[in-house]
């Protein structure tokens, strides 16, 4: 996607880093009144207005940066990306469907559709999609590991030995590394192999420790400074509360641990 390179565009891209979204509206507003026919600017105005929570006037201006530039792929793809952001996933699978059509070669299409695909639950169509991501783009390991966490893995449909001649190649990045890990240790234990599942998984767990800043006594320190803040806990219990106790909440990884906080 062609975007243009004039000092109000880059004075918008500034304001969009910084995240002044009211700034960046009137700076992209400017730009859309000197070039009306610009996709990117449509584009930009749109993720502005989203940002702002004015969900309908962005998925406006989404559709006329296509009205646009609708023979750019880009463009479909990136509308694609703001449809799903503003919770709009079936259309947003419309859109990626458009970019395939303009553009079959690019993985990236494939690839967003399979997350679309994957929250609406269409596992089928997800993997078939993160298969053909893969076939166009073999350096992709991120889609190995969301393709291996799409379903349980059986004798007879599973990605070991793929994902084994991967694993036995020089990989540039060390994420890559870790989500090739990943996959192959959730793979392995959906087969009931715990010995390499396990084995893959410390190799994973292993090398992502390399590379993340984190101390634990930092969090244990944050704990200790909220409770010397607030001695009593909170000022009053809430309306529908009996009991103004707080309450600690342990939960496994992705098992619904923030629904149970939000309730």
């Amino acid at each position: 996607m062609a975007e243009p390179r004039d000092n109000a565009h880059r004075e918008v891209q500034r304001l969009i880093r910084t995240r002044d979204w009211p700034a960046a509206l009137i700076a992209i507003d400017r730009a859309v009144s000197s070039d009306p026919h610009n996709p990117a600017y449509h584009l930009h105005r749109a993720h502005c207005l989203l940002a702002l929570g004015r969900r309908a006037e962005a998925l406006a201006a989404a559709d006329e940066a296509v009205r646009q530039g609708g023979a750019d792929p880009a463009i479909w793809d990136a509308v694609g990306t703001l449809r799903t952001h503003a919770r709009e996933p079936h259309s947003a699978i419309d859109a990626y469907e458009r970019a395939i059509a303009l553009a079959p070669g690019d993985y990236r299409f494939w690839y967003n559709r399979a997350a679309v695909r994957r929250f609406l639950g269409d596992l089928d169509g997800a993997e078939a999609d993160y298969d053909q991501a893969i076939a166009l783009n073999p350096s992709d390991i991120t889609a190995y590991l969301n393709r291996s966490q799409l379903r349980t893995q059986s004798t007879e449909r599973n990605h070991v030995a793929e994902l084994e001649s991967m694993a036995r190649k020089s990989l540039a990045d060390w994420r890559a590394e870790v989500h090739l890990a990943y996959a192959l240790a959730k793979e392995y234990e959906d087969l009931g192999d715990y010995a390499p599942s396990f084995q893959h998984l410390r190799r994973g767990a292993t090398r992502h420790r390399e590379h993340i800043d984190y101390d634990v006594s930092v969090d244990v320190a944050t704990a200790c400074w909220i409770i010397e803040a607030y001695p009593k806990g909170p000022a009053e219990p809430a309306p529908d509360a009996s009991d103004a106790s707080p309450i600690f909440i342990v939960g496994l990884p992705r098992s619904g641990s923030t629904l149970v906080s939000a309730s």
